[in-house]
C-alpha cells in the first residue's frame, strides 16, 4: 500500500487525568475510565498490545503515555483535560513508511503522501515534482438530512458496532472486535496506569491478573 509500515503514532483525547484513577469513588476517575476505555480500544485495535508504558503526569491535570511494542514501534498517549475548548476533542495522528494520516474527532481524514520536497532554499513550486499529494477526506454533506450516514451513531461507529455484535449471534462466532479477550487486554492497560507506582510499566504476568488496587473508602 502507499502507506506502508507503521512507524509511530500520536493520539489525543480531551479528558483530564485524575488524581487517583484507583479510586473509583471519585466523579472525575469513574469520568476517565468510561473514556479511556475508547481511547484503549482504538489503540488495540490499530496497533495491538504494547509491551511497556510509561507515563508522565503535568500539574494541571493532563498526562503524556508513551507506548512501547515488541515490533519496534512507538505510540505516544496525551490526555488533556478542556481540549476540546480549543481544538479537536480526539486526534490521531499515526506515521508510516509511505506517508501521515491525522483523523481529527473522528471525521476528517488528511494524508500526506511521501514524496520528494525538493532542494532547500531553491525550488520556489508548491507541487512536488513526483506528482505526491495531500488528501483530505470529510463526510459527505450533499445527502439528505435524514440520511444514515450522517447521524452522529454512523459517524461514530455505534451502528457498525451494532451490526458487528447482532451478525456474531446470529452466526454463532466471536465479534471481530470489542470480545473478552480485548477487554481483559484493554483492562491491563489501564491496570498500567492504575498500578504503577514510578509511572513505568511492563505488561506481563502481573499486570495480566487484573490486579487494581482498592479504592479508598
Amino acid at each position: 500500500s502507499i502507506f506502508g509500515g507503521i512507524q509511530s503514532f500520536d493520539f489525543s483525547y480531551a479528558v483530564a487525568f485524575p488524581e487517583d484513577i484507583r479510586n473509583l469513588t471519585d466523579p472525575s476517575s469513574r469520568r476517565f475510565l468510561d473514556d479511556i476505555v475508547h481511547v484503549l480500544s482504538q489503540t488495540k485495535m490499530l496497533f495491538g498490545s504494547p509491551e511497556k508504558i510509561i507515563y508522565h503526569r503535568s500539574r494541571n491535570n493532563s498526562a503524556v503515555g508513551i507506548l512501547q511494542y515488541d515490533s519496534g514501534m512507538i505510540g505516544t498517549l496525551r490526555v488533556i483535560g478542556g481540549l476540546e475548548k480549543i481544538g479537536p476533542a480526539e486526534k490521531l495522528e499515526v506515521i508510516g513508511d509511505g506517508g501521515l494520516l491525522i483523523l481529527e474527532h473522528g471525521e476528517r481524514i488528511t494524508f500526506h503522501e511521501s514524496g520528494d520536497p525538493g532542494s532547500y532554499g531553491r525550488d520556489i513550486n508548491f507541487i512536488r515534482k513526483d506528482n505526491t499529494h495531500t488528501h483530505q477526506w470529510s463526510p459527505d454533506l450533499r445527502r439528505p438530512l435524514g440520511a444514515l450516514s450522517l447521524h452522529s451513531h454512523s459517524l461514530y461507529g455505534y451502528i457498525s458496532e451494532l451490526r458487528e455484535f447482532v451478525d456474531s449471534i446470529h452466526s454463532k462466532r466471536e465479534p471481530a472486535h470489542g470480545n473478552v479477550n480485548d477487554t481483559r487486554e484493554i483492562m491491563n492497560m489501564y491496570d498500567a496506569f492504575a498500578n504503577s507506582e514510578d509511572n513505568f510499566f511492563t505488561l506481563g504476568s502481573k499486570v495480566r491478573q487484573g490486579l487494581l488496587k482498592e479504592s479508598p473508602s
